[in-house]
């Protein structure tokens, strides 16, 4: 969260929008839907390359009498993009490093049963555009991937401004 920060005292042309994703995690291989922020900074002097931060959540709870499961997943995503400078579409390729985690609880007559937490860290790969769709609101769409052994994938489409 604190990169967030960072990159709003950063000089330059920024990029921050949110929107919803819809795609697997590590431990869960379907699809769903989860809220979607992301920042994107261009403060070098060649304005084609610039740094980002993404993150995804998604709660998910099962009732399943006298169990209750509630799981929690948060992707987080920092790297590097590259955007080919155009008026009204700006295609862009981006690379980081993806940070997942998820948390579940097992709760059995309101009595937590159990609780564990899984981590991961994987290389990210992805590509998207900004769309002017407005003087200074874009739509960034996007379609990512993890390099891992059973890799996620995400789709987002998040509405934003460029500062």
């Amino acid at each position: 969260m604190l990169n967030f920060v960072l990159f709003a005292i950063l000089q330059g042309n920024i990029f921050a929008g949110g929107g919803a994703g819809f795609g697997t995690g590590f431990t869960n291989t379907s699809a769903n839907f989860a809220p979607s922020v992301s920042i994107h900074a261009f403060p070098f002097p060649i304005k084609n390359i610039g740094i980002f931060n993404s993150l995804e959540w998604d709660n998910r709870y099962f009732n399943l009498d006298p169990f209750k499961i509630d799981v929690k997943d948060k992707t987080f995503v920092t790297g590097f993009t590259f955007r080919i400078l155009k008026p009204k579409f700006q295609p862009s390729f981006r690379v980081g490093l993806m940070n997942f985690s998820e948390k579940i609880d097992v709760t059995f007559y309101d009595e937590l049963f159990v609780s564990g937490n899984v981590r991961k860290n994987a290389l990210f790969l992805g590509t998207g555009a900004y769309v002017k769709l407005w003087k200074k609101i874009y739509l960034d769409p996007e379609v990512s991937i993890a390099v891992s052994g059973r890799p996620p994938w995400r789709i987002a489409a998040r509405v934003g401004w460029f500062f």
